[in-house]
């Protein structure tokens, strides 16, 4: 059988009715997204409950990050919805939260999320994260701990497997080198581009314009790709990748 797979960093101020316009357009059998909110004041709604009841799609969410000097605080996270059942529900915690120092930007906590989901004759493990950001995208230390926490998470993920993610790292990394060994890239190549849609400027680092890959479809190769593509959107400032599977 064949089915789709949506990746996508929705933007934590993206509106909820936004997202749900393109998973409606393009209506794909798992979707994985990231900087999903429950309870930002500007946007009014628990999004992943949100798309779950307007898709009639099953949903797994965990909170990655919260916000505590918010008041309210306020969440974001991982989630993964689904046409199909789902079972095994689970996440791993990769990174936890640091505070702001006078010298350091601190760290927000970060999460794999994990499940298994039951197609008609097969079941297939879904695995989503959302890695820290870094200046540059650089491989810091934190950041190579995080990404050594995350590999661990997958090692028993060796068959019928699909890891998704905005990993805020580039195709010539060595955590990408690292997943290449286990998975093949199930996205489109690496020189199609998926970030910044929208301008950014954090602590000094500024984008502008389409130039990096950061996001990312991998699957075991017991799973054939027949095709993949990166969507072009208003919404966000990543572009979503949906990736059609046959098993």
């Amino acid at each position: 059988m064949q089915f789709s797979v949506l990746q996508w960093n929705v933007w934590v101020n993206e509106q909820p009715q936004n997202i749900l316009q393109v998973l409606e357009k393009y209506q794909p059998d798992i979707i994985c997204l990231q900087e999903v909110t429950q309870d930002f004041p500007n946007i009014g709604k628990d999004v992943p409950q949100f798309l779950a009841t307007n898709l009639n799609y099953h949903v797994h969410h965990a909170v990655a990050h919260t916000w505590t000097d918010q008041v309210p605080p306020r969440t974001q996270g991982n989630c993964i919805l689904s046409k199909f059942p789902l079972k095994n529900l689970r996440y791993q915690v990769i990174q936890e939260a640091e505070p702001k120092t006078a010298n350091t930007q601190g760290l927000e906590r970060r999460i794999a999320c994990l499940c298994d989901v039951q197609l008609p004759d097969h079941e297939v493990t879904v695995v989503t994260t959302h890695l820290s950001f870094s200046d540059g995208f650089r491989e810091t230390s934190e950041k190579n701990r995080e990404s050594n926490l995350f590999l661990e998470t997958l090692t028993p993920c060796t068959q019928k497997t699909i890891v998704t993610g905005d990993f805020n790292l580039t195709e010539h990394s060595s955590l990408v080198e690292r997943l290449l060994r286990t998975y093949q890239n199930a996205g489109p190549s690496f020189d199609q581009k998926t970030w910044t849609t929208k301008p950014f400027s954090y602590h000094g680092f500024n984008a502008e314009t389409l130039d990096w890959r950061l996001d990312y479809i991998l699957a075991t190769r017991d799973l054939e790709v027949v095709s993949t593509q990166i969507l072009s959107i208003p919404f966000s400032d990543h572009l979503p990748i949906l990736t059609v599977f046959k098993i």
